[in-house]
């Protein structure tokens, strides 16, 4: 517990001096999205896909277990053979229908990725420009810093850079 402690004061004392040398802005990463209007824009089309995808899932779910339905409805007009072979067309159908609906999370989250990358790119870059232009050596995720004091936020700066253009 003592080594902890004298490793967390060391830590502290580290970063204050650090500090003196040099300027360090942190961003509230969650703040800077929200704020953001292609973040609205890619959540929007986010959940148009994935009720689409969801969508397509239910009607195939549907048109199969009302085809099934009327199979069973009837399986006494068809022979074993017939039934046995039909019932195994179901089946796999089935396994394909519930395949595709555990593709839907990857699916969703592969064009997540496509459309946040120019974004995340875009706040990179407004990031480099701000630290360049006002002499700050270090930005950080607020989410990641054991302290932080509230002069060092340039979250509403950053804003402001990528909303003004």
């Amino acid at each position: 517990m003592k080594k902890r402690i004298f490793f967390f004061g060391i830590l502290v004392f580290m970063f204050s001096i650090g500090k003196a040398q040099s300027k360090i802005g942190y961003i509230n990463n969650t703040k800077l999205f929200a704020a953001l209007p292609e973040v609205e824009q890619a959540n929007k089309t986010l959940f148009e896909l994935r009720e689409s995808l969801a969508q397509s899932f239910s009607d195939k779910q549907k048109v199969l277990l009302e085809a099934w339905a009327k199979h069973d409805k009837d399986s006494s007009k068809f022979t074993v053979t017939e039934n046995r072979k039909k019932k195994n067309e179901f089946t796999e159908k089935y396994n394909q229908i519930n395949s595709e609906s555990q593709n839907i999370n990857t699916i969703v989250e592969e064009k997540k990725e496509e459309l946040l990358k120019p974004i995340r790119e875009k706040i990179v870059k407004a990031l480099q420009d701000f630290a360049k232009q006002n002499g700050y050596a270090h930005i950080i995720y607020q989410e990641n810093a054991l302290l932080i004091n509230n002069e060092d936020d340039i979250t509403d700066k950053i804003v402001t850079k990528l909303t003004t253009k």
